[in-house]
């Protein structure tokens, strides 16, 4: 949950920031504060990002404050990097396509792709 709504997001372990995009950004009437931040995409040259906001994330019991990066993003309203695993101390886990994320009074909840079923 985002700011109260429920997003599409993916992990990637590949990335160091937390990504939102552009269309959720306007959709929450987030405020984006300028950045010279650019991203390179894999067959693209370095864009500028809009710029980057901060939001309330939710999963489980853990939520906090996050920031994210705005730029545009076509399948996925949020990618969730690799500070997104440090914060929550998270754990992919590829075998079963989904992610171990540790919670208060409980063991874990586990995350998985909602278009593959887990093993």
């Amino acid at each position: 949950m985002l700011n109260r709504g429920i997003v599409r997001a993916m992990f990637d372990t590949g990335v160091i920031n937390n990504f939102m995009s552009q269309c959720l950004v306007g959709d929450l009437g987030l405020t984006v504060s300028k950045s010279s931040s650019k991203i390179k995409t894999v067959n693209s040259d370095a864009q500028p990002i809009q710029g980057t906001t901060n939001s309330s994330l939710k999963i489980g019991n853990w939520e906090k404050e996050c920031v994210f990066m705005a730029v545009p993003l076509d399948n996925f309203d949020l990618i969730l990097g690799i500070e997104f695993f440090v914060q929550t101390k998270a754990v992919a886990v590829p075998y079963l396509s989904g992610c171990l994320l540790p919670m208060k009074g409980v063991c874990a909840l586990f995350l998985w792709n909602l278009g593959d079923e887990p093993i």
